[in-house]
């Protein structure tokens, strides 16, 4: 049960990378196994590391760090907004993410991991078993995503996928912040 329980949480946290695979695949960036294994090792080492810590800190200070995820996620979407040029929209078709852009992305992914991870943390539950599964389904709806991303497009990049992206992480925050 402890183990259907931290799968469980793995793939909720995960669905959003779904959606985010799929707008890479849209504007032709494929996603290469070393990007999405860099990504997956960060979205799952904070889940882990998240709820390793869960003793240490109080229930106030769980709720701060839902808050603290949500803002981050809304500066992170208004400055891909504001400066496109920037490597959060302008992604060259074909060509591999950088190392910081997938480790910017891995962390940009981890934060929705960090509050179910400290609620895992509460249940006592294996803070291996929580980053195994939140790292297991990132890589995994990161793949698939892209993949069906790929297999959509025409040829041509939308224009206005970069700025329905950031508007969309903006969003993704702002709910972050609303639920505590």
């Amino acid at each position: 049960m402890t183990y259907l329980l931290t799968a469980f949480i793995g793939i909720s946290v995960n669905l959003d990378n779904f959606l985010i695979g799929i707008s890479l695949g849209l504007k032709h960036q494929h996603l290469t196994l070393s990007e999405n294994l860099v990504i997956s090792a960060i979205t799952g080492l904070c889940a882990g590391l998240s709820t390793l810590t869960v003793s240490l800190l109080s229930g106030h200070f769980v709720t701060g760090a839902n808050l603290l995820g949500g803002i981050i996620m809304v500066l992170s979407g208004i400055y891909c907004l504001l400066a496109p040029d920037a490597g959060c929209s302008d992604l060259v078709p074909s060509q591999a993410l950088t190392l910081r852009q997938s480790v910017f992305l891995g962390f940009i992914l981890s934060m929705n991991c960090i509050p179910p991870a400290f609620s895992a943390g509460i249940l006592k539950l294996p803070a291996s078993g929580v980053g195994f599964f939140c790292a297991l389904f990132s890589f995994l709806t990161m793949y698939s995503g892209n993949q069906a991303g790929l297999r959509m497009t025409d040829g041509k990049t939308p224009s206005f996928l970069g700025p329905v992206s950031a508007v969309l992480l903006i969003l993704i925050g702002c709910m972050e912040v609303m639920i505590r």
